[in-house]
């Protein structure tokens, strides 16, 4: 429902995930495309369609399918050139180690789960097998996000936030057998209406549970447990909703059990009655729901979710009701189950926002079919406008429907932010298609997008992908095709449109196919990457250029090596190399020479580096499930590596190096304090943020350390300096209601620069450039996009990724913008 915040950075780029769009071909099936062809696995039919998935070498392909639709036409995404093995290197269990070895804050870390890793050739030149991981995390608020380790490499190939839209086989939600009579009774809801209710009578007490149906409907009271207990099945004694007499008041109308009982029943009606389809699995199976889960420290959770088995509501605040007191997010929701079990549109990019808004459209489509509400009245579009106890429809919405935005409103972010825009775009699709419900007789409307989603898309589709789908769709069912291009070509949703995205930012290198680093590096003039290729995006390289755009980029490792995480000062780079036994550091002079290892060790992972002269540093991570977190580790010339944080409670993070002074941010626990390390006398200097005080990384520069601090846990920082061998803490920019949530943060002599989260950029990093001795922050950059990792280079030259293009550019600006 809402956006979900994502504390890390994901390294997967538009490109992977969208396929060149094709519409579906009149042509008689091919031979290969019967069940039994090598590679296609029949995954299911709808209508009159069926729908295969491809494998290689028995492992399913990520979004590769092939459809087979009654008029002989084939909707074809299956992918070609896949040569990749796929016998694992490295073990599950490590695979989940990697995936939460990116969590930086210990606290973070500590609460991350793993659900059971599972194997995936994701596509893209030869292709890469991964360990598919799905981790959970509670970060200030719920992170959940979907990792994809390389199993060869045991590297990071892609990370976005959100449900997978990847069906799981099964249903383990309920008790195999349901015990009791079916009875007719009444719940009140938190509106304070009476609905009916299919209850069951057991041992004198009535269960919200209706049998009247194939597959039952199942109603779950968590009782405050966290959220984290119920992403996968459901947890042994969660009780079942009930009340003593068939009128149902009392703590199931409390806890949303009631609401959520009636509105799945409501949403499994209309897609019975409208859709012919039995069930959100369409197959007959049960539906349950689980009300009133809580989050760490006694937190409400104001969230839903659809975890690929059941339904979820948070809710229960002094703000909100339980979310299942809304019937569009009772609908949303249960629609990403029938997504997730058709289309199974993957959560990142255009084909996640276009997730968000057919589950959008239905959610609201089942809410104004049962209330009588016209396509015309100005509060049919608003989606979650009846989950807050005080604030008007308006106010309380999630989303609007008819809020007229179109592909110029595209905000391109790169998919460390909102799965790559799965909310922040989704009412651009999701307009044209309620658009199209008022324009021609809504159920005609619903049985069109219905039979695009379960006959036409496919997981990788993008939003043209999904035009033409609606179109196919409209015509099979004989419906007029003038409303369906109208409604489209409204919101811009035209071949091509992307062409008219950019920034204004210098390009530097454009469309990064694949991964690549956290950040890129640069200094004196030079800066180095890590990026794939089109012909092989899961086997980065480090390359090196003139921040000015010319003389590059040069490739510096061999092919076919995994290097990511290089750093420069300039005249030499270091980077790791991935393997299945851990990394290694290595290093090179820019200009050219032999390769020197600077420190390798089994079964460790380097995830940052960093370069001065001849002193080196990085983070790693030993990767053993429950060892340990992160070590800070230097070396100078060939001395010896040295860890600087030894002991089992003490980690680090955030390294940065300045000539000999090496700065990071050190854990006790969950306490975080910057420390300035020199590496030449072995001099460290710990600085006191305050009392709680949570802290970004730092920066050294001109005589100072620098670093963000958040002293009231609000998530809104002060960017604080101290003398760099020990002084007071002072405040340049202080802290207040005002004051920027800060992510990365970097300086030069004289300038400070750092990601910057406000209000209004719906939580899209902006970059900002400080003076050392204070003043007002400006914005390094006007662009609409995602402004990700960033690096300084001299004086106020910053190079950052860029998403305004709706892809990953890195791009540079000499000076900053300043006004916009």
């Amino acid at each position: 429902m809402r956006s979900l915040p994502v504390a890390l950075v994901a390294f997967v780029a538009a490109g992977v995930l969208s396929p060149a769009p094709a519409a579906a071909a009149k042509a008689p099936a091919p031979a290969v495309a019967k069940s039994e062809a090598p590679g296609l696995v029949r995954l299911g039919a709808s209508g009159s369609t069926v729908r295969y998935g491809q494998t290689h070498r028995g492992v399913p392909v990520l979004g590769a399918q092939r459809l087979l639709h009654p008029d002989g036409a084939v909707t074809d995404r299956t992918v070609t050139g896949l040569t990749v093995g796929t016998v694992p290197s490295i073990t599950a269990g490590q695979a989940a180690r990697v995936a939460t070895a990116p969590l930086t804050d210990p606290a973070v870390r500590r609460s991350a789960r793993t659900a059971p890793p599972t194997l995936v050739v994701l596509p893209g030149g030869t292709g890469a097998l991964a360990w598919q991981v799905e981790v959970t995390a509670w970060d200030g608020g719920p992170v959940r996000t979907t990792v994809h380790v390389d199993a060869h490499h045991g590297a990071v190939l892609s990370r976005w936030a959100g449900p997978t839209g990847v069906s799981r086989a099964g249903h383990p939600g309920g008790p195999a057998t349901v015990t009791g009579t079916p009875t007719a009774g009444t719940g009140l809801t938190q509106h304070g209406t009476v609905v009916p209710l299919g209850l069951t009578a057991n041992a004198g007490r009535y269960e919200l549970r209706d049998t009247t149906h194939r597959g039952a409907l199942s109603t779950y009271d968590a009782e405050g447990r966290w959220y984290f207990d119920f992403y996968g099945e459901l947890p042994p004694g969660t009780p079942v909703a009930g009340s003593d007499t068939p009128e149902v008041t009392g703590r199931p109308t409390e806890s949303g059990a009631v609401d959520a009982h009636y509105g799945a029943a409501r949403v499994r009606a209309f897609y019975a009655d409208r859709l012919g389809r039995d069930g959100i699995d369409g197959q007959g199976g049960p539906v349950d729901s689980v009300v009133a889960v809580g989050a760490p420290g006694g937190e409400p959770f104001v969230n839903a979710f659809w975890n690929g088995r059941y339904m979820v509501y948070g809710g229960l605040s002094d703000e909100y009701y339980s979310l299942a007191a809304g019937l569009d997010v009772v609908g949303h929701e249960l629609t990403h189950g029938v997504i997730e079990r058709t289309a199974g549109l993957v959560y990142a990019n255009q084909s996640g926002a276009m997730s968000e808004a057919i589950a959008d459209y239905f959610g609201n489509a089942v809410e104004v079919t049962a209330s009588g509400m016209s396509m015309g009245h100005p509060d049919a579009g608003l989606l979650g406008e009846r989950t807050c106890r005080t604030a008007g429809p308006r106010e309380c919405a999630f989303r609007d429907l008819d809020d007229g935005r179109t592909t110029r409103d595209y905000l391109g972010v790169l998919v460390m932010t909102d799965g790559g825009g799965v909310h922040l775009n989704s009412t651009i699709f999701g307009g044209a298609l309620w658009d199209l419900r008022a324009s021609v007789d809504p159920a005609l409307a619903d049985r069109i997008v219905y039979k695009a989603l379960t006959e036409y898309l496919t997981p990788l589709a993008t939003f043209v992908d999904g035009r033409r789908a609606v179109l196919s769709a409209a015509a099979a069912l004989g419906a007029p095709l003038a409303p369906v291009h109208a409604a489209f070509d409204a919101h811009g949703i035209r071949p091509g449109w992307e062409e008219q995205l950019g920034g204004d930012g210098t390009p530097v290198l454009t469309d990064f196919p694949g991964i690549h680093s956290w950040h890129p590096s640069a200094a004196q003039g030079r800066f180095v990457v890590a990026r794939g290729t089109f012909a092989d995006p899961y086997t980065p390289g480090v390359y090196t250029g003139r921040t000015s755009g010319g003389g590059g980029p040069v490739r510096l490792t061999p092919e076919g090596e995994y290097a990511n995480d290089p750093a420069t000062d300039g005249r030499t780079v270091v980077w790791s190399a991935s393997g299945p036994q851990g990394n290694r550091l290595l290093g090179r002079d820019l200009g050219g020479g032999p390769v020197r290892e600077i420190w390798s060790r089994p079964l460790h992972l380097v995830v940052q580096s960093a370069v001065s002269g001849g002193h080196h540093a990085w983070l790693a991570v030993e990767l053993v499930p429950g060892i340990g977190g992160y070590d800070v580790w230097a070396r100078t010339g060939d001395g010896p590596a040295v860890n600087l944080t030894p002991g089992p409670e003490t980690e680090g993070s955030g390294i940065v190096l300045c000539g000999n002074l090496l700065g990071y941010v050190e854990y006790s626990g969950d306490v975080g304090r910057p420390v300035v390390y020199d590496l030449r006398t072995g001099r460290k200097t710990v600085f006191d943020p305050g009392a709680g005080a949570r802290v970004t990384d730092l920066a050294i520069t001109a005589g100072y350390v620098v670093f963000g601090r958040d002293t009231d846990g609000d998530g809104r920082y002060a960017i604080s300096r101290a003398p760099v061998r020990g002084g007071p803490v002072t405040d340049i920019l202080p802290e207040g209601p005002a004051s920027p949530g800060i992510g990365h943060l970097a300086a030069t002599d004289g300038w400070i620069t750092f990601q910057s989260t406000e209000p209004g950029t719906a939580g899209r990093f902006r970059l900002r450039q400080l003076n050392l001795a204070g003043g007002t922050p400006v914005l390094v950059s006007c662009g609409r996009g995602q402004q990700g990792g960033f690096s300084p280079d001299e004086d106020r030259r910053v190079l950052w990724y860029d998403g305004s293009a709706g892809r990953t550019d890195l791009v540079g600006r000499n000076r900053p913008a300043a006004a916009c």
